[in-house]
């Protein structure tokens, strides 16, 4: 599965003239939930070596209830020492609990925070990372839908000699 997903990787990298607006209520809700887990651990771990585990661990506590207060959707964001777990965005987004940009919005809102402690600290290109995450999540579902294909093919391939068995014994 590794090599397909490499040689699929390969033909998805095409270039881009210019950057496109994600629009964030049309992706998967695993896309995005893994490019916030991703962001949030890369920017947090940075601010904890620089700030201290502890001063990160009570800002994050202190953030999400201010938060809270104005905004729903923090309930996706769960503090854990000095990260932040991302989780159930899927099933938010499947029993209509939030929409994703109000999700999204609480994100926002955690990063705009983030960089008011980080000033001198550039953060990593959020688009550029979710593109990554999409295109690993096409990589995964191609893969999946071919190796279904190849099972069914196989499957397939079974039935057919078994028919030829049967009607070459009934001669």
């Amino acid at each position: 599965m590794v090599k397909k997903s490499e040689k699929l990787r390969g033909s998805l990298d095409i270039p881009r003239k210019k950057r496109e607006n994600i629009k964030i209520d049309k992706l998967p809700p695993e896309v995005l939930q893994r490019a916030y887990q991703e962001f949030l651990d890369a920017n947090l771990s940075y601010a904890s070596s620089i700030l201290g585990r502890d001063y990160v661990a009570s800002w994050l506590k202190e953030t999400l209830e201010k938060i809270r207060i104005c905004s729903a959707g923090t309930e996706f964001f769960i503090p854990q020492e000095n990260r932040i777990v991302v989780t159930d965005i899927l099933n938010a987004k499947s029993r209509n609990l939030l929409s994703l940009k109000q999700i999204h919005k609480v994100y926002s809102e955690i990063i705009k925070r983030l960089k008011n402690i980080l000033l001198d600290y550039e953060m990593m290109d959020f688009e550029e990372l979710l593109n990554r995450k999409i295109q690993d999540y096409t990589l995964e579902k191609l893969c999946i839908l071919t190796e279904k294909i190849e099972m069914l093919e196989d499957l397939f391939s079974k039935v057919i000699n078994k028919n030829q068995e049967k009607t070459t014994s009934d001669c």
